[in-house]
């Protein structure tokens, strides 16, 4: 194969960064035509169908996937692993399909997708597919070295799905049916792309290899012993989010649905910058775990930990804070009551950056079984959390609809976060106190900053669109006056802060 593994961890993630910058300006567009073109309702159907059959898909995967990059990242030339894995994920694309018509000729869909149109419970599991085949082709680059020119096809892709959107608002009609075919094409174009970037460097991932029973043995019993304990975690993990929307949905209705919507939609935005660089970390992590360096491990994990946390919290903090004046620019008048979940949601991407990097620890290292302990655990705990935030009065609930999913959330993946944290401690041999204290410690000051520059903003304008840019200039100011002055928060040395201000200052006197 002609792909190699020659891009830099530093220069792949750049290129990931770049897609997330450039991905924000859009996906800030797109989210404030969305919403409001199809309103509570049908963006809560979207929302619910799209979340339900993810669910269905994780469960099916099983963890496959990551057993697939991980083993990938640690031999290049393995051409019957890719041969055979791809004709795995087409199995069980037949399963689900064939699973998703079952339930409707039996009419099964009356409990587990209410009040849903049959034309959208399909639209909805191709959805989860193409987004499952794109993800797939995206590891195979990672795992190939090939980020910066995988990262180029997302920004064009990016950009596309701006003009497209842009052409159905102003020219058509953005309803759920357009809605769905949006993101069919989008997500053709990254496939096709992926697809003719991996064929140029010698990966023919549509190329079926002749496989040696001694091979196929070998593979089946990997990804068995690979993936067989998350079996459970992903059976649990599908029939507790389907659990969750199902009682949003039919204790609240899909106006909740919609505001639950937009609230995780708003939380993704914080997660764009740092959710770049999880899947390079677990394939560090799986290649130093290959070749036995736990020390390797070790300061990855302290280097780059307290780093993307502190991004993530940044975001989330300034967000949470500036909650309703984010959900009236995105949603609108129609989504006004979404505020509070908005707020609360925009913290869960903190913790969900802390958990997929030190989950990828356990990925990586093969530890699915403790892995899979620890999640069911929690999962079992927040359903029962689950039904007393959303469910009605009368069963003894609280009825807080979006809200009250909000908060579930939001407690369970901070309790989930840092019990995995704490078994990663103890494996790499860190100090767990001064993890958990970094995390406390980071959230209060970003939340000082935050009132602070909000305060100092209001005095400056009255309009909130401005008081809004002003305030997170401001803030920007304040973080970057710390970390200066401090970069031990973010695990650096301050003459490296300064190294890179040499080299930024000779950039622009050469310009």
């Amino acid at each position: 194969m002609k792909a190699n593994n020659n891009d830099s961890l530093s220069k792949r993630y750049f290129y990931k960064l770049s897609t997330g910058i450039i991905s924000l300006p859009i996906q800030l567009i797109i989210q404030s035509i969305v919403p409001r073109s199809l309103g509570p309702v049908a963006y809560g159907q979207f929302t619910f169908l799209t979340n339900s059959f993810a669910q269905i898909i994780s469960f099916f995967d099983s963890g496959v996937s990551y057993a697939y990059y991980t083993k990938l990242s640690g031999n290049l030339n393995n051409r019957g692993l890719i041969s055979y894995f791809f004709r795995l994920i087409l199995f069980l694309t037949l399963i689900v399909f064939l699973g998703t018509t079952g339930i409707l000729f039996l009419n099964l869909d009356v409990y587990i997708w209410p009040d849903q149109k049959v034309i959208f419970i399909y639209m909805a599991l191709f959805w989860a597919l193409i987004n499952f085949y794109s993800a797939t082709i995206n590891k195979t680059i990672d795992a190939f070295g090939l980020t910066s020119s995988g990262e180029l096809i997302k920004i064009s892709q990016k950009i596309f799905s701006l003009v497209l959107i842009l052409g159905l608002y102003f020219f058509l009609r953005i309803d759920l049916f357009s809605f769905f075919l949006y993101h069919y094409v989008i997500m053709l174009f990254l496939i096709i792309g992926g697809l003719v970037l991996l064929k140029r460097n010698g990966v023919h991932l549509l190329k079926s290899y002749v496989l040696a029973k001694e091979q196929i043995k070998e593979l089946t019993k990997y990804f068995w012993s690979y993936s067989s304990p998350m079996i459970t975690y992903s059976f649990v993990s599908m029939i507790v989010g389907l659990l969750d929307y199902l009682f949003l949905q039919k204790f609240s209705g899909s106006t909740q649905q919609g505001y639950f919507g937009l609230s995780f939609r708003i939380a993704s935005i914080c997660f764009i910058f740092t959710g770049a660089m999880t899947p390079l970390i677990t394939r560090e992590f799986s290649v130093a775990f290959s070749n036995k360096n736990i020390p390797k491990m070790r300061s990855l994990f302290v280097k780059n930990i307290p780093l993307l946390y502190t991004i993530a919290a940044a975001i989330s903090v300034f967000l949470c804070l500036q909650a309703n004046v984010v959900t009236q620019i995105i949603g609108g008048d129609e989504f006004k009551e979404a505020g509070v979940a908005v707020a609360l949601m925009t913290l869960y991407p903190i913790h969900q950056t802390f958990g997929q990097l030190s989950g990828s620890v356990f990925y990586a290292t093969g530890q699915t079984k403790l892995y899979r302990n620890i999640g069911v655990s929690i999962m079992v705990s927040g359903l029962i959390v689950s039904f007393f935030l959303i469910g009605p009065q009368k069963f003894y609930g609280l009825d807080l609809g979006a809200l009250g999913l909000a908060i579930k959330m939001l407690v369970m993946q901070f309790i989930l976060v840092n019990i995995q944290l704490f078994f990663n401690s103890k494996y790499l041999n860190l100090n767990f106190k001064k993890f958990v204290g970094h995390q406390v410690l980071i959230v209060i000051i970003l939340f000082i900053f935050a009132f602070g520059a909000k305060y100092l903003s209001s005095l400056a304008f009255e309009n909130k669109s401005l008081s809004f840019l002003l305030s997170g200039t401001i803030y920007l100011i304040f973080i970057l006056v710390l970390l200066y002055n401090f970069p031990v928060l973010i695990s650096i040395k301050k003459n490296q802060i300064t190294e890179v201000l040499i080299i930024l200052s000779k950039k622009i006197k050469k310009k």
